[in-house]
């Protein structure tokens, strides 16, 4: 590998985080979206509560709710480590020049 390549692998870390990054905004997007669902604020008529479907709405909801944010936060870590990989490959970088000089 020469020192070209690893530079460019570096600029490849950079590049996957800010998608991983974009995609935790869209889901933070999404989290907005979800959490103004308005039926959820609201009791169904009898026979929905007697069916069970209002506790099936609520349930199916907060799933949602936790999923989406879970992804945000997953997705955000993620474009973070690659970041910080990104950066401790720089803080080498001398010592990788060295070792791609040696092989």
């Amino acid at each position: 590998m020469s020192y070209e390549s690893y530079e460019a692998a570096l600029e490849d870390l950079a590049t996957d985080s800010g998608a991983w990054g974009d995609l935790a905004t869209t889901y933070g997007e999404v989290r907005t979206l979800v959490n103004s669902c308005d039926l959820v604020k609201f009791e169904m008529d009898g026979a929905g509560k007697m069916s069970g479907a209002e506790d099936n709405y609520r349930g199916a909801f907060e799933d949602i709710r936790d999923l989406v944010k879970s992804a945000e936060e997953v997705f955000g870590e993620i474009s973070q480590q690659l970041l910080d990989t990104k950066s401790n490959y720089e803080g080498a970088s001398g010592y990788a020049q060295w070792m791609l000089e040696q092989g």
